[in-house]
């Protein structure tokens, strides 16, 4: 792959070349298209995907709940440091992206880089030409987006010096070349301010031949970073040298008002004949006094930091520098003073002496800064213990994170170099210092050794903007060209969801609500002024495009949605011009950055930017076809929502989006190996999603596919923390806290998914579900009702309500429930009878329970819920005593399914039936899958073989590990059945009180939208015989009345009960006594 902005030859799959950090094919984004879980039988609904606008898919939590997506968006990112050229040449900056190339920092080393072999780029000069009547060039040094370095012969002055000049089409508009023209001078003035050994001096400034350009010192020699990527670490005393170099620079900088805001390794230069360390690039420092004016306009009072775009470029007040070694404060938006130079040293010093980039551990250099604003980069004497402290502990307090901690001028830190011997260690303090200089001194060495290190502090988190939702209305298509209608919607959709307080309303649903309020009605800016006061969305965004010479021109207002069309007035405009068909997308992304800022987004604008690069799919036609994929997704048409997945797939065969919509819809359908396969697609196009899609399909990757549902969560905790409006990020937690079997923190978050998106059925659904594994039943048979009046053909709702209404005791209500969930044609007709048999089981009805399911099974139907039908009707069969025929019928259910879900309570009937082989194989089985919940349940099996043996004490070992492994309902029930059997009533009462207390589990006990209620009934009987070994004889009746109402009236008559009566009749004849 050739690099289009200075054809360095580049990997493939890089997001921007290591040369000059221009953006390589940039990828669409997609912020929307996450994914919620639907439930196996689902129907389909609004997927939830960020926030609002277009979602994957929405996931139902269970089992089956299937994945989702997920973005990230710095990655598309910046290059570390050091992935920069050995030879040391003139590099682009680090925060320069495409629009910003013009920032070359000068770094003249041995040679030019080696030619490119494609697609030759000069610049605006060519070797041997003669620029002006001054100046011979030599060759080029570096290559950027909007300028160039070379290397030339003054005529004048008779010396080699640099040309640093800004290319003529980049100075075309002349907003740009004024703003160009500003930062040469000041590049220029700031520079000339200091004068010092260790800065590289600027000669001149002018324009010839129409090129603007400015002239410094040639340094022969290499630049920092090549240095310490070819070396690994450094000596500490050649790291020390370089250290008091840089600082004496700084220290002369400081002293004339410069602060530099970008140093960084590739701006340190290290002669070749000398080896001492040289500062260039003062192009983006800002002078001391300026910096005051801004801190303190009225002379008293601080004023908050501003950012200004200014065509890609950093103004005033902007933030700026480079991500890897970028000052917390730099990174907030915040005003830098010397301070953030001084911590900027200390990143480097740290880099120097651990030989290591600090970002290996990240995904990109936005991330490794957005890190180190909560945590630090590991203590030096960590990653070398000979490090000495006295040295660690200098690099520590330049890195505190709040600059007033840090050392307060570059003369502190100078001093406190002069303490330090060239290995690192305190000098001995001579008596001849003055007293003045012995207190400082002294004040160093207490900071220096006081203990207090820097990597245990955080900064408080800063205070976010308030959540804003938006609706993206129809775009005003002027040009005649359809393939951009739903294409424009949904790039900006996912685009505006690159700031975390802003959640985008879905479309699918807008269009779903606008059709109730309107049929055959669009979602023109009207109809979703309608549907935002409706649905209670803030912001609608109104958008058009139209031809406007050889390319486009799109634009986009803000609207208040609160107020009436005719009074309103635009919350925020932006407008952007492609050159052709091609550059739509990309305008899109860079209209989106800057209307975020203007709507309040405190990002950085080099991020606003990056993320405006990050593109999810690579051409118009591939995100329509993916935008109809969502809407299909949404309305539960999943065959055509697969196709228009498939499509877009076809027409860019990188559109990870699309391949993850496909996985959404296909774990909705249930359909695990296509789900996984389509996932796994998705992971390898992780570079073309935003920073919210990453984290999105990462989460979904942990829930769904590895089922790592610790790492779900911790990934989906850091995904609500950065874009706290994210609904779908909430469910998808609530989902993994589930899964992890924390249901009150499911049921938390459930509330919070329904709190930023109150007409999601689908999020209501599983809101309701989480409140009855919660125990919450009389909440979740409301959610229900409201799922059911908000969608009357959503039948799962009836599934809902009927299993929390047997958690409730209402009993008639749950086979009501039942019978409508039969009428319903697309899951009725397996969830109906899997949900029938099991409330008969319940109550000991084990003929009917056959009955119902002998004509269900009897279709053939194949799937998990028919597998599960299998397992209740083994279990029937068991009951009866018909061994045979239970093995037989566990037996299909295991040929059917290869889930937990099935084999754990196929391996239960087995051993009841008297199999142990064929239990301990299941055992063995899912053991080899190497997760902790299969683990777990292989040891209930075994220790399950342990108990029917007799064989109490590896009965109880077994079920601990098994417990310990994955806290199962199943182990606290198996562990009271042991310990009641070794007469430790104590303990089994507490294990089975612990299975009531969490009666909401027993009713799906496997998290997999079933009906497991049956399991729940035996356990009143159980706890009932503990409390009579304890001899609580009031509560043991009571527990065995309980067990009675239930199944005292079983067919056949149930041994257990016919117990239960037996010492319910003792303990009343004892009391009668």
């Amino acid at each position: 792959m050739i690099c289009p902005h200075c054809a360095r030859d580049v990997e493939p799959g890089e997001g921007r070349c290591p040369e000059c950090n221009g953006a390589i094919s940039p990828p669409p984004q997609d912020h929307e298209g996450e994914t919620e879980l639907y439930s196996p039988g689902g129907v389909a609904d609004p997927t939830d995907s960020t926030p609002p606008e277009d979602d994957d898919a929405t996931l139902f939590a269970g089992e089956s709940a299937t994945v989702i997506e997920t973005h990230a968006t710095e990655g598309s990112g910046l290059q570390d440091e050091e992935d920069r050229p050995e030879d040391g040449t003139v590099l682009m900056d680090e925060d320069a992206t495409q629009l910003m190339g013009e920032d070359a920092t000068l770094l003249a080393g041995d040679s030019a880089p080696t030619p490119p072999k494609a697609k030759k780029d000069t610049g605006p000069l060519e070797a041997g030409q003669t620029f002006g009547d001054r100046y011979h060039i030599i060759k080029l040094l570096g290559l950027g987006g909007m300028g160039a370095v070379y290397q030339a012969w003054d005529t004048e002055l008779e010396i080699v010096v640099a040309v640093k000049v800004i290319r003529p089409e980049a100075a075309s508009d002349p907003k740009m070349a004024a703003e160009l023209d500003q930062r040469f001078k000041r590049e220029l003035l700031l520079a000339r301010e200091v004068t010092h050994k260790n800065v590289v001096r600027i000669h001149d400034l002018g324009e010839m031949e129409g090129i603007k350009y400015i002239t410094m010192s040639f340094i022969e020699g290499e630049d920092l970073s090549s240095i310490v990527k070819r070396e690994g670490k450094l000596p500490i005393s050649q790291a020390l040298q370089v250290t008091r170099d840089v600082v004496s620079g700084l220290v002369a900088a400081h002293e004339a008002g410069v602060v530099h805001r970008d140093l960084k390794p590739a701006n340190i230069m290290i002669g070749k004949e000398d080896s001492n360390a040289y500062i260039m690039d003062f192009g983006i420092a800002r002078s001391a006094s300026d910096v005051v004016k801004k801190v303190l306009p009225d002379g008293d009072a601080p004023a908050p930091a501003t950012q200004t775009q200014v065509h890609g470029h950093t103004a005033a007040g902007a933030i700026v520098g480079t991500f890897e070694y970028m000052a917390p404060e730099q990174f907030r938006g915040e005003v830098a003073d010397q301070r953030a130079d001084l911590y900027t040293m200390g990143l480097i010093l740290h880099d120097m002496l651990a030989g290591r980039r600090r970002s290996k551990s990240a995904h990109s250099a936005v991330a490794e800064v957005q890190k180190r604003t909560k945590e630090s980069p590991p203590p030096l004497r960590e990653v070398d213990p000979e490090i000495p402290e006295p040295l660690e502990q200098l690099v520590s307090h330049c890195l505190e994170p709040v600059p007033d901690n840090r050392f307060q001028t570059t003369g502190e830190l100078e001093a406190a170099l002069d303490l330090l011997d060239d290995d690192g260690t305190l000098k001995p303090i001579k008596r001849t210092l003055t007293w003045k200089l012995m207190a400082t001194a002294a004040t160093i060495v207490v900071a220096l050794l006081a203990g207090t290190f820097w990597f245990a502090r955080t900064r408080a988190p800063e205070e976010a903007p308030e959540p804003m939702s938006i609706l993206v209305a129809d775009f005003q298509n002027e040009t005649g060209d359809q393939s951009f209608d739903g294409a424009l919607e949904q790039a900006l959709n996912i685009a505006m969801e690159g700031a975390g307080f802003i959640s985008a309303y879905s479309r699918p649903s807008a269009q779903q609500v606008s059709e109730q309020l309107q049929a055959g009605s669009t979602l023109n800016e009207n109809m979703a002024r309608l549907v935002s006061r409706r649905e209670g969305i803030d912001v609608v965004l109104v958008g058009q495009i139209e031809a406007s010479g050889s390319g486009y021109r799109v634009s986009v207002q803000a609207l208040d949605a609160a107020v009436d069309s005719e009074d309103s007035k635009p919350l925020a405009k932006a407008s952007e011009k492609a050159d052709d068909r091609d550059d739509v997308l990309a305008a899109v992304g860079r209209l989106a950055a800057d209307l975020r800022r203007r709507l309040g987004d405190t990002d950085t604008e080099s991020s606003r930017m990056a993320a405006a690069e990050t593109f999810t799919a690579a051409s118009l036609d591939a995100m329509r076809a993916y935008a109809q994929g969502q809407e299909l997704a949404s309305q539960g048409n999943f065959d055509e929502a697969l196709g228009a997945y498939e499509e877009a797939v076809s027409l860019d065969p990188e559109f990870g989006r699309a391949y993850a919509g496909m996985g959404t819809v296909y774990g909705n359908l249930r359909e695990q190996e296509k789900a996984e396969e389509s996932y796994q697609k998705a992971l390898q196009h992780l570079e073309r999603m935003t920073e919210r899609e990453r984290y999105r399909t990462l989460g979904t990757y942990y829930l769904l596919v590895s089922r790592n549902y610790e790492k779900a969560i911790e990934n989906y905790e850091t995904l609500v923390e950065l874009f706290p409006a994210d609904g779908v990020a909430h469910s998808n937690l609530a989902l993994a806290y589930l899964n992890n079997r924390q249901f009150d923190k499911a049921f938390r978050q459930g509330g919070i998914a329904v709190e930023l998106d109150p007409n999601n059925f689908i999020k209501r659904i599983n809101y309701a579900m989480y409140a009855m594994y919660a125990g919450e039943f009389e909440i979740s048979m409301e959610e229900s009702r409201k799922v059911m009046e908000q969608k009357p053909s959503f039948g799962y709702a009836h599934f809902t309500l009927a299993r929390s209404a047997i958690g409730a005791g209402d009993l008639d209500t749950a086979r009501e429930a039942y019978e409508q969930l039969d009428s319903e044609e697309l899951i009725g007709a397996e969830l109906a009878p899997l949900g029938q048999s099991d409330l008969a089981l319940y109550l000991g009805d084990t003929k009917e329970a056959i009955n119902i399911l002998e004509a269900s099974v009897g279709t053939g139907a194949e799937g998990p819920v028919a597998a599960a039908q299998l397992i209740v009707l083994a279990e029937a069969y068991l009951t009866l005593g018909e061994y045979e025929y239970a093995k037989q019928v566990a037996q299909r259910a295991i040929d059917m399914s290869s889930q937990e879900s099935v084999l754990y309570p196929a391996a239960r009937v087995l051993l009841a039936a008297g199999d142990v082989e064929a239990a301990d194989k299941i055992a063995i089985d899912l053991e080899n899958k190497l997760q902790s919940q299969t683990v777990s349940y292989a040891r209930l099996i075994q220790g399950e073989i342990a108990l029917r043996d007799n064989r109490l004490l590896p009965a109880v070992e077994s079920l601990k590990d098994g417990w310990e492994r994955y806290p199962s309902w199943f182990a606290h029930y198996l562990l009271g059945r042991a310990y009641l059997e070794a007469e430790h009533y104590p303990e089994a009462l507490g294990e089975f009180e612990s299975c009531l207390e969490r009666e909401g589990e027993a009713l799906d006990l496997f998290v997999v939208d079933g009906a497991t209620s049956r399991y729940l009934a035996p356990v009143h009987y159980w706890l009932g015989r503990a409390r009579e070994g304890l001899g609580s004889t009031v509560t043991a009746r009571e527990s065995f009345e309980r067990y009675l109402s239930l199944r005292g009236e079983a067919d056949p008559p149930d041994p257990l009960a016919e117990d239960a009566a037996q010492r319910l009749a003792s303990l009343d004849l004892a009391k009668a006594s």
